[in-house]
């Protein structure tokens, strides 16, 4: 069986999602969710001024190839290998991954590999719809739904899409190798799963709901199934079709930056951004960062060192120019906290008096 190498990916993609009168341009869900976190981070991406790929995502990207192969193996066989078959290929797979991410990709899976071929095992060749591997088997899980008055098609990749048990109910399960924590809440408002619900559903236009699970490989768990309802579908339009707005701002000269605490500090453009804060523009490089955390904490350490010194010799404490002080004398607490306490040298049943 041949593995598709990532040109072949690209051209499978490209023969997928190329609109028939060529008037559409084609955007996947990773540009889109940028753009609707950040339009300058966006555009400071697509310029090629940073990178949003690090060695734990391109590794991550190698695990899921991993993944591919083996589920390709279990269609191909229609289900006659055992758990053990699954576990051993997936091992031998993850092994082939490119030489520099091979680590990286064998620590991100390795505790899971038996769990997820416990998972496959239970779902019949026949049921799998679509998955991150199955180009060239006619099961890509690379789905589209086009938007023509904004003239855009809008893309995004499944990692594994079945029918389960419930006929009206579309499956996926979604891998993640790092350590993010997925609970309910977070797969429910996630940008990702609600656009992967009207891709889902709209391939599918019988079924009345996608029911979404996360496998966290790192610690091997299988989330609850979150519930995306046709009903809803309206709604997770409306916010794709907003972050194609965005998207198109995006590719202004300036386009506007969107500063918040938690997006600036993951945000790989941070470093160059005009309007973020200088913090957050030298956590760019995180190991340099904490280094310097490191050398902070000496010197604070190496400062009260001299200061406590200081007391002591002379005697007193020190007040800063705002009112702090520094010392020895710090006023204790005007009421000590309720307690059960005995008192030595008092009879029993003495109340003190």
């Amino acid at each position: 069986m041949r593995t598709l190498t990532p040109e072949d990916r690209r051209e499978a993609l490209k023969a997928f999602v190329d609109a028939p009168d060529g008037d559409l341009d084609v955007v996947d869900r990773s540009t889109l969710e940028r753009a609707a976190n950040c339009p300058w981070q966006a555009k400071a991406i697509a310029d090629g001024r940073c990178s949003a790929v690090g060695l734990m995502a391109e590794a991550g990207e190698e695990a899921h190839k991993a993944f591919g192969e083996v589920l390709r193996s279990w269609i191909d066989s229609n289900g006659a290998m055992d758990r053990s078959d699954l576990r051993q290929d997936c091992e031998f797979a993850v092994r082939n991954a490119r030489p520099d991410l091979q680590p990286e990709a064998i620590r991100a899976i390795q505790n899971a590999i038996w769990s997820w071929s416990e998972l496959i095992y239970k779902i019949h060749p026949g049921n799998i719809l679509a998955f991150d591997g199955g180009e060239d088997i006619d099961l890509s899980g690379q789905l589209a739904v086009d938007f023509p008055d904004l003239k855009t098609r809008f893309t995004s990749e499944l990692d594994l899409l079945y029918q389960g048990d419930c006929p009206d109910v579309l499956e996926e399960v979604d891998y993640k190798t790092g350590w993010a924590d997925w609970s309910t809440e977070t797969i429910r408002d996630s940008f990702q799963f609600q656009s992967h619900a009207v891709l889902a559903l709209e391939k599918y236009p019988d079924r009345k709901a996608l029911r979404v699970s996360v496998f966290e490989t790192r610690s091997r768990k299988l989330t609850y199934g979150v519930h995306f309802p046709r009903e809803r579908i309206f709604d997770w339009k409306v916010r794709i079709r907003s972050a194609i707005e965005a998207w198109r701002v995006s590719q202004q000269d300036n386009p506007p930056c969107w500063p918040t605490t938690e997006k600036c500090g993951m945000c790989p453009a941070a470093c160059m951004c005009p309007i973020a804060d200088e913090q957050f523009k030298e956590l760019a490089d995180p190991s340099a960062f904490v280094g310097k955390i490191i050398a902070v904490k000496a010197k604070l350490d190496a400062m009260e060192t001299i200061a406590t010194a200081w007391v002591d010799t002379f005697g007193r404490d020190i007040q800063a120019p705002d009112g702090t002080w520094y010392g020895r004398s710090k006023p204790k607490e005007k009421k000590s906290p309720t307690s059960l306490y005995k008192i030595k040298g008092k009879p029993n049943g003495s109340n003190g008096n």
